[in-house]
């Protein structure tokens, strides 16, 4: 029973350090990755077949006008219209640091290759249940 209840104990000191440790990589990592995902319809967007083109994701502090944080140009695969884009991977990382504040709100737009205006609205960004309780 004492070496069940040392295993146990153990246990939790291990946990306890990998929690503190992790919090810590964490803050002092201020890059973040974000994942887009959406539907894109229109006149040269096929919904039958696959097509590569390029989108602009740019990160304002406004829901229209404001400024543009962050942005970035990625090549995507609209697969029947629906896209998947991994934001801030190399070589242009998104750094948090530079313009996060937990109080204000921020909105992406969106710009696919061919159409001259930005998408909008905007979409707010926001986070899901199990993101907002992880630290």
């Amino acid at each position: 029973m004492k070496i069940i209840n040392k295993l146990i104990l153990a246990f939790i000191l291990l946990a306890m350090v990998m929690a503190v440790t992790g919090r810590a990589v964490l803050y002092r990592t201020p890059f973040l990755s974000i994942n887009v995902q959406g539907k894109i319809s229109g006149i040269d967007i096929p919904t039958d077949r696959l097509v590569r083109k390029y989108i602009t994701f740019k990160i304002y502090d406004a829901e229209s006008g404001g400024t543009v944080l962050w942005s970035d140009r990625v090549f995507v695969a609209i697969t029947n219209g629906y896209f998947d884009a991994l934001l801030g991977t190399t070589p242009n990382p998104i750094n948090i640091v530079d313009f996060w504040d937990v109080g204000k709100r921020y909105y992406i737009g969106v710009q696919v290759e061919g159409d001259p205006d930005e998408m909008s609205p905007r979409l707010e960004m926001v986070a899901v249940p199990f993101a907002m309780i992880s630290r």
